[in-house]
C-alpha cells in the first residue's frame, strides 16, 4: 500500500468532528448537569438543556410524558441533528423516583435522542452512571431493568427497601443496570455500528446541591463514607466531572465505545483494584 493509499484509509477512519457542537444535557440547569452545560457552551458549543424547570425544554423524565415530551422538543429545537447527549439527570437516596429517572429515563433519553445523533454521526452519547454501581445490588430489581419492566422494577424496590430510608440498594441498582446497559447497547449497530459513540463517566461523591444535604445526616455520611472512600482528600466538585465529559465529547477517532470512566478520586481503584 502506497503512503497516499495509507493516508486515505487514516482519513476515513478519523471522524470528521463538528467544530462547534450541538449538544443536550438533561440535568442541565444544577450539579454535573449545570456544569457541563458551562464547559460546552465557554467552548461555543450550542446547548440545549432539560430540566424539571428553567431548562430550554422542561421535562419530568420519570414520566412517559415528560420523556415524550423531551424527544419531541429536541427534534424541534435541533431538527437537524444533535452532536452529543449527556443523560445527567438523576437523583439520589430519598429524593424522587430513584429507578425512574437513573434508570428509566436515562435509557428513554438515549434511545429516544438516537436518531437525532445518527443524523449528525459520528456523534456522542454519555450517561452519568455512579461509583455506587459497585457496591450491593438487588438482582430482581437489575433483572427488571434489563427487561425493560418499569412496574416490576419499582414494587420489587419498594419491597427491598421497605422501613429502611438509608438503603442505598435502589440507587446503586438503578447505577449498576445503567452501567450495564450502555455496555451491550454501545456495541451494537444501532449505536456504534451508526456511528454514535456510547460510553459512560461514573462520579464518586460529587459535591452538588442534592448531595450536601446528604452530608448534613450522620446516618446517610456513614453509607457514603463505607461505599465511597476515596485516595484523595477532599470530594469532587461538579465541574471536575464536566471536564471528564467534556474530554470524552472531544474524542475523535471513534475507537472509545461501550466504557465507563470513573471519576471518583480513586474509590473504584480502592474497592476493586483487580478490576479494570
Amino acid at each position: 500500500m502506497s503512503a497516499t493509499e495509507q493516508s486515505d484509509v487514516q482519513a476515513t477512519n478519523v471522524a470528521p468532528w463538528n467544530t462547534k457542537l450541538v449538544a443536550l444535557v438533561t440535568g442541565g440547569v444544577s450539579g454535573i448537569g449545570e456544569a457541563t452545560a458551562k464547559a460546552l457552551r465557554a467552548r461555543g458549543d450550542r446547548v440545549i438543556t432539560v430540566d424539571l424547570r428553567n431548562a430550554d425544554i422542561n421535562a419530568d423524565l420519570s414520566t412517559a410524558q415528560g420523556r415524550a415530551t423531551l424527544v419531541a422538543q429536541a427534534e424541534r429545537l435541533a431538527p437537524d441533528g444533535i452532536d452529543l447527549v449527556v443523560a445527567a439527570a438523576g437523583v439520589s437516596l430519598g429524593i424522587g423516583d430513584v429507578l425512574g429517572v437513573n434508570f428509566f429515563g436515562a435509557v428513554a433519553t438515549l434511545e429516544g435522542l438516537r436518531p437525532l445523533l445518527v443524523k449528525r454521526a459520528p456523534a456522542q452519547a454519555i450517561a452519568i452512571t455512579s461509583t455506587a454501581a459497585i457496591g450491593e445490588v438487588d438482582d430482581e430489581v437489575m433483572a427488571a431493568c434489563r427487561d425493560g419492566n418499569e412496574e416490576a422494577a419499582k414494587v420489587r424496590a419498594r419491597h427491598t427497601t421497605e422501613g429502611d430510608a438509608h438503603s442505598p440498594l435502589e440507587y446503586s441498582s438503578s447505577k449498576r443496570a445503567l452501567a450495564y446497559w450502555v455496555r451491550r447497547a454501545a456495541i451494537t449497530r444501532d449505536w456504534a455500528g451508526s456511528r454514535v459513540f456510547l460510553n459512560a463517566v461514573a462520579p464518586g461523591l460529587t459535591l452538588t446541591n442534592m448531595t450536601r444535604p446528604m452530608l448534613s445526616d450522620p446516618a446517610l455520611v456513614d453509607v457514603i463514607n463505607a461505599s465511597t472512600p476515596r485516595a484523595v482528600s477532599q470530594p469532587g466538585q461538579a465541574e471536575d466531572l464536566a471536564e471528564a465529559i467534556v474530554a470524552i465529547a472531544s474524542l475523535r477517532s471513534g475507537y472509545v465505545v461501550g466504557q465507563v470512566l470513573h471519576v471518583d478520586g480513586g474509590t473504584h481503584a480502592i474497592l476493586q483494584p483487580e478490576i479494570y
